[in-house]
C-alpha cells in the first residue's frame, strides 16, 4: 500500500512539474495572475481572458499564467493567432482565440523565450520563430520544428523575423545587437547583410514594396533600407525638430492602404510620415512626452483611422486617424508583452502580458 501511495505521489508531482504555466481548473474557476492573454471585442471597453487549451476530458486547462512576449497574426486567416511565451514555447489558435493548442514538439528542440513569430504569407503551414538566439521553423502547421539558424554567441538574441510577402522564400531576422540576417531559400541558409551595432526593437516591411524595410533601435532612432536590407540610412536627421527622445524607439507601423505612410512610436511619443520617412509630424497623444513608457502601436487593416497605443496600464485608442484619443484601463498591471488587432474586425484586440522585469 505504501509503495502504491509513493508511486501515485510521484506521478502527481511529475504532472504538476511538467505543466509549467498551464493551469488545470474545474469549470467556472478562474486563475488570474495578471499574466497571459486578454482580448477585447469592443476596443477596450471590456476585457476577458482567452487562454483555454483544447484538451480532452472534463477538466479545463489554460495558460493564464504564461508570460506572453510576442503575438502574431496569420496574414491569410483572421481567426488564426500565435502567442510566444517565456517558458512554454508557442500556443496557437485557429478559432479567434476561443481555444488554443501548445506546439509541444517545439519544446523538444529549444527552450527559452519566444521573441518573435512570423507566418509565411503564401504557406500558412510554414511558421518561423525566434527563440533566444535561434531561429526555428515548422513546415507542417506546428507538428514538428527544426532549428534553422543559431547566432555565433548565446547573448546575441534574435529580436524580429519578417517574411517577404512578395517572395516568401526571402526571410529576414534582426538580432538585439543590430545585426540583420537574410535567407533566400526559406530559412535553409542565412547570411549577415548589415550590422548597426546598437540595440534594436523591431523591424517592419513595407506592405506596398517588399524591398523597403524599417528598423527601430533603442538608442539611435529609426533606420530605413530601400534595397532589401543591404544598406540602411538613419532617419534621425529628418526628425531633428523633435528632441532626442526620438532616439529610443518602441515600434513601427506602416499604413497598409496609404503608400509611404509610416508611424514611429518612440520615447517622444507618436510620429507620422506621409513620404516614406523624409519628413515627420507629431501625432499628439493625451500624455506628455517622456511621461510613460510606451509598449506598442497598432493600426487597423480594415480602417486606417482606427489606432491603438499601449503603455503598461493604459490603452489609447483613436478612431479618427489620431486627431483625438480616448484612454481605457488595461486588464492587468503587469508589463504589456505585445498586441495584435484582428485582421477583419478592428474592435477585437489581443493583449499579452509578461512580468515587469
Amino acid at each position: 500500500m505504501l509503495k502504491k501511495f509513493l508511486f501515485t505521489t510521484l506521478i502527481l508531482f511529475m504532472a504538476i512539474s511538467l505543466t509549467g504555466c498551464i493551469s488545470i481548473t474545474k469549470k467556472g474557476e478562474s486563475t488570474g495572475t495578471g499574466l497571459g492573454m486578454f482580448v477585447t471585442g469592443d476596443r477596450g471597453e471590456t476585457w476577458i481572458r482567452k487562454a483555454t487549451l483544447l484538451t480532452p476530458g472534463a477538466q479545463d486547462a489554460n495558460f493564464s499564467g504564461a508570460s506572453i512576449f510576442t503575438l502574431a497574426n496569420d496574414p491569410t486567416d483572421a481567426d488564426s493567432i500565435y502567442a510566444g511565451t517565456g517558458q512554454n514555447g508557442i500556443y496557437y489558435s485557429y478559432n479567434g482565440g476561443d481555444g488554443w493548442t501548445q506546439a509541444k514538439s517545439l519544446l523538444t528542440k529549444v527552450s527559452g523565450r519566444v521573441l518573435s513569430i512570423a507566418v509565411d504569407p503564401k504557406d500558412r503551414c510554414s511558421i518561423y520563430a525566434a527563440v533566444e538566439n535561434k531561429i526555428v521553423k515548422s513546415s507542417d502547421c506546428n507538428r514538428s520544428w527544426e532549428i534553422m539558424f543559431t547566432t555565433a554567441t548565446a547573448d546575441e538574441l534574435m529580436r524580429s523575423i519578417v517574411v517577404d510577402w512578395f517572395d516568401s522564400k526571402i526571410v529576414y531576422a534582426l538580432s538585439y545587437t543590430g545585426n540583420v540576417y537574410k535567407s533566400l531559400n526559406n530559412g535553409i541558409s542565412w547570411a549577415k547583410t548589415a550590422g548597426l551595432a546598437t540595440e534594436t526593437k523591431e523591424m517592419e516591411m513595407d506592405p506596398n514594396d517588399s524591398r523597403i524595410l524599417y528598423l527601430a533601435t533603442d538608442k539611435l532612432g529609426l533606420f530605413k533600407s530601400s534595397d532589401s536590407g543591404l544598406n540602411w540610412i538613419s532617419l534621425r536627421d529628418n526628425m531633428k525638430q523633435f528632441d532626442g527622445l526620438i532616439r529610443t524607439g518602441y515600434g513601427i507601423e506602416i499604413d497598409k492602404k496609404h503608400p509611404n505612410t509610416v508611424f514611429y512610436l518612440s520615447k517622444f511619443g507618436l510620429l507620422k510620415s506621409g513620404d516614406g520617412g523624409s519628413s515627420w509630424s507629431q501625432v499628439k497623444l493625451v500624455t506628455a512626452e517622456d511621461e510613460v513608457v510606451f509598449r506598442d502601436f497598432e493600426q487597423s487593416t480594415v480602417d486606417p483611422n482606427v489606432m491603438f497605443v499601449t503603455d503598461d496600464k493604459t490603452l489609447y485608442r483613436s478612431v479618427d486617424g489620431g486627431a483625438t484619443w480616448e484612454t481605457k484601463s488595461l486588464p492587468s498591471i503587469t508589463r504589456v508583452g505585445d498586441t495584435e488587432i484582428n485582421l477583419k474586425n478592428d474592435k477585437i484586440l489581443f493583449v499579452g502580458f509578461r512580468p515587469a522585469s
